[in-house]
C-alpha cells in the first residue's frame, strides 16, 4: 500500500464521523465539528510547511526565495505582525481573515508585494488589531504552492526562558507563531548565523521551544541563516560553516532531519531575479579596480556607502547593498575577477553560494517525499487534541475512530512519526542511545541502514541485529518502572523491527 493510503484512511474516518448531522443548538458539538471539518479539508490540501524561529532570523527572505519572488516584507510593517499563509490560487490577492471568520480582500502592491498596511477599519474594543485578525491568506499563481502551503510566522520572541514580553504585541506575535507551527504538517526552524551563544546553549534553547511543538526528524528541519555574518570566509561562507552545521545536526538528530547553512538574502536576490545588467556592470567594473581599494570599501557598511570606488552614485550603492550585502558583493566581485562572465553566470553563482539548493533537496527528501504521512499524522494529532476537549458524549466516539485507523497496516508509518514526536517533546524519556536509534530506525534506507549497520552488512548480520534489538525493546517495555508512554513507544519500535525482518526474509 502507498503512503497515500494514510491520508485516505484518516479522511474516511472523518467522513464517517461527520456524515450524521449534529444536534441543533449544541454549541460545543458545533465547535468540535468545525474543528474536525478543518482537519478534513486540510487532508485535501497541499502539505502545510511553517517557517518559524526567532524574530529577525530572516524568515521572510527565505519565504521569498522559496516563492521565487519578493512578496513578504523583510522589514517591519503592519502585515509582519500576523501569520501569513501563502496558498495557490488566482486571481492573486490578499485576504484578511478575522477571528470571526469574516474575510476582507486587499490587493497586492503594484510591485507585487504585500501591502504595508491592512488599510481597513477594524472595530475592536481594546485597540489591538491582533485581537481580531486571525491571519492573512495570500493567494498566488506560484508553482511551488501547488505542492505546499507556506506559513510565514511573525517569529518567536525569544528562545530563552526569560519572559520576552515587554509589549503586548510581542506576546501576541509569539503566541501566533507557536499556534501556526502547531497547525502545520512540517516545520522549517530558522536560526540566525550571528549566534551570541555557544552551541550547547543553542541546543538547549531549541529543545525548550520544541518541547511544546513535538519536533521530530520526520517533520522538522533547521536552517542556520545569515551564516555570512558568523564566519571569515568572504567567498563561500556556506561551505565554510557546513562542518559546524553538521555537528549541530548530529546533536539534534533526534529532533531535526538536518541543519542547513544559508545566506537568505543571496537566495532571495538570486531567485527573485532582482539583479539587473546595470548591477552586474557596476560590479564587473569594480573587479577591475585595485584589490586593496575594493577590499577597503567592503570593510564595513558605512565605509561602503561613503566610498565611490565601486559605484559613483549613492543610489547604486544603496541598491547593491540591499540586494547582496557585503558578503554578496565580495562573492560577485571575486567571481568577475576569476571569470568575467555575465549576468546569468553571476546569478547562478549567487544561487549556489546561498545554500538554497541544499534546502530544497532537504525539503524534497524530508517533506515532499513523505507528504501524505505527515498530513495524516498531523490530522490524527489534531483529532486527538479535539477529542480530549470534546463533550463527554463525543470523546469516546472520536477515540474509537482513531483506534480503527491506527490498525490499518500502512498507518504504522504514522505510528513511527507519532512515537518520534513524543520522544522529541519529552513526553516519553529514553536514553540518548535509544533516542538516536529511533531516528535511524524510523528514517529512510535499507534494512541494514535502518538497523544501524553499514550497507555492506550481510542479511544474516542484519537479522541478528534485529533479533537483538527486539529483545532489548521487549525487556524495556516489561520493566516495572516503564510507564504507558514508554511501553507504547517500545511496541512501535518492535513492530518496525518485525516489518524489517519480514522484508528481509520475504514474508
Amino acid at each position: 500500500m502507498s503512503e497515500a493510503a494514510c491520508v485516505a484512511a484518516v479522511a474516511a474516518a472523518l467522513d464517517r464521523y461527520l456524515a450524521p448531522p449534529s444536534p441543533a443548538g449544541d454549541e460545543a458539538i458545533d465547535r468540535l465539528r468545525r474543528g474536525l471539518g478543518r482537519l478534513r479539508a486540510g487532508l485535501d490540501e497541499p502539505l502545510r510547511v511553517a517557517i518559524t524561529g526567532r524574530v529577525n532570523a530572516g524568515k521572510s527572505t527565505i519565504v521569498n526565495a522559496l516563492l521565487q519572488r519578493r512578496i513578504a516584507a523583510t522589514d517591519v510593517t503592519e502585515c509582519t505582525r500576523y501569520v501569513t499563509w501563502y496558498r495557490f490560487g488566482v486571481p492573486e490577492r490578499v485576504e484578511v481573515v478575522l477571528v470571526s471568520g469574516e474575510r476582507r480582500q486587499l490587493r497586492l502592491r503594484e510591485d507585487g508585494r504585500l501591502p504595508d498596511r491592512l488599510g481597513i477599519e477594524i472595530e475592536q474594543s481594546d485597540g489591538d488589531a491582533a485581537a481580531v485578525v486571525d491571519r492573512l491568506d495570500v493567494f498566488l499563481s506560484n508553482s511551488s504552492l501547488e505542492r505546499m502551503t507556506l506559513i510565514d510566522t511573525p517569529g518567536i520572541a525569544s528562545l530563552n526562558d526569560e519572559a520576552s514580553s515587554a509589549t503586548r504585541q510581542v506576546v501576541a506575535s509569539d503566541r501566533a507563531s507557536r499556534g501556526a507551527a502547531a497547525q502545520a504538517d512540517a516545520m522549517v526552524f530558522v536560526l540566525a548565523g550571528d549566534l551570541q551563544r555557544d552551541d550547547a546553549s543553542l541546543l538547549s534553547a531549541f529543545h525548550r521551544l520544541f518541547g511544546s511543538l513535538g519536533a521530530s526528524t520526520f517533520s522538522t528541519v533547521a536552517v542556520l541563516n545569515k551564516v555570512d555574518q558568523s564566519c571569515d570566509d568572504d567567498i563561500d561562507p556556506v561551505a565554510s560553516i557546513a562542518p559546524r552545521c553538521a555537528r549541530l545536526a548530529d546533536q539534534l538528530r533526534s529532533t531535526v532531519a538536518a541543519v542547513i547553512p544559508l545566506v537568505g538574502l543571496l537566495a532571495e536576490t538570486a531567485e527573485s531575479g532582482r539583479l539587473t545588467h546595470a548591477d552586474i556592470e557596476a560590479l564587473r567594473a569594480a573587479a577591475l579596480l585595485d584589490r586593496a581599494v575594493v577590499d577597503r570599501a567592503l570593510l564595513s557598511t558605512d565605509r561602503f556607502l561613503r566610498s565611490t570606488a565601486i559605484a559613483a552614485e549613492p543610489e547604486t550603492r544603496d541598491r547593491l547593498l540591499e540586494l547582496l550585502d557585503l558578503s554578496g558583493l565580495r562573492i560577485v566581485i571575486e567571481l568577475f575577477r576569476s571569470t568575467g562572465q555575465g549576468l546569468e553566470h553571476a546569478v547562478e553563482a549567487v544561487r549556489l553560494r546561498s545554500g538554497l539548493r541544499s534546502l530544497w533537496k532537504l525539503l524534497d527528501d524530508s517533506f515532499f517525499d513523505h507528504a501524505d504521512v505527515l498530513k495524516a499524522a498531523a490530522a490524527m494529532a489534531g483529532i486527538e487534541r479535539l477529542a480530549y476537549s470534546a463533550p463527554a458524549t463525543e470523546r469516546q466516539r472520536l477515540l474509537d475512530a482513531l483506534d480503527e485507523v491506527r490498525i490499518v497496516p500502512v498507518m504504522h508509518r504514522v505510528a513511527e512519526l507519532r512515537a518520534a514526536q513524543r520522544v522529541g517533546a519529552g513526553e516519553v524519556v529514553l536514553s540518548a542511545d535509544e533516542t538516536v536509534e529511533l531516528g535511524v530506525l524510523f528514517g529512510a534506507g535499507s534494512p541494514a541502514r535502518r538497523t544501524g549497520l553499514t550497507a555492506e552488512a550481510s542479511t544474516d548480520a542484519v537479522l541478528a541485529a534485529i533479533r537483538g534489538r527486539i529483545h532489548h525493546w521487549k525487556q524495556r517495555a516489561n520493566r516495572s518502572t516503564a510507564d504507558a508512554g514508554e511501553r507504547d513507544v517500545a511496541d512501535v519500535v518492535i513492530r518496525s523491527y518485525e516489518l524489517l525482518w519480514a522484508q528481509l526474509i520475504g514474508g
